[in-house]
């Protein structure tokens, strides 16, 4: 079964086929830990898997894979993300900020953060706002340094792909 797409459909619940079972197997063999059975049906699971890694890649969590999924997917992480600083303003910013925020979770999850160099505490305490603000440029610089990465306040590139490792254990942690 091929693992790169040439044809890159979009897909919904109620989906079938060849094009979902490359989806399905997409996710299965980039993110093990969504567990996704390759059947060829887009139900309710595959549904959820997807929302899953949308929100790992900070795509919209609509559970529809459409030609930014698709791209995310290939790639294997996030994609054509901003670059964000001081004074940007957005949906961007809130999600960022969200998934800084975590210091709400149980002890075993503060454990995993801990053991994959994260701060069990969270980063960024401040109002969920979408303003980039000093309070988020802190956070940001905190966890720049704590991922070992020029610590400048800037999320780019490199920043967006540590975040996205950070997301996708804030999106296994019970609420």
């Amino acid at each position: 079964m091929p693992t790169t797409s040439i044809n890159t459909p979009t897909l919904s619940l109620g989906s079938q086929g060849a094009a979902v079972q490359e989806l399905q197997t997409l996710l299965q063999n980039q993110i093990p830990s969504l567990h996704v059975e390759v059947n060829g049906v887009f139900g309710a699971e595959t549904q959820a898997r997807v929302q899953q890694f949308q929100f790992r890649v900070f795509l919209k969590t609509d559970g529809i894979v459409g030609a930014k999924t698709w791209a995310a997917l290939a790639a294997k992480g996030p994609v054509g993300l901003p670059i964000l600083r001081y004074g940007s303003l957005g949906k961007e910013v809130e999600q960022v900020q969200y998934i800084l925020n975590f210091d709400r979770h149980s002890a075993g999850s503060k454990e995993l953060l801990r053991i994959n160099n994260f701060r069990p505490q969270g980063y960024y305490h401040g109002a969920i706002d979408g303003d980039f603000g000093r309070k988020t440029e802190a956070a940001i610089e905190t966890f720049q340094q704590d991922q070992q990465i020029a610590a400048d306040g800037v999320i780019g590139i490199y920043t967006w792909s540590q975040l996205s490792y950070l997301a996708a254990l804030v999106a296994r942690m019970p609420r």
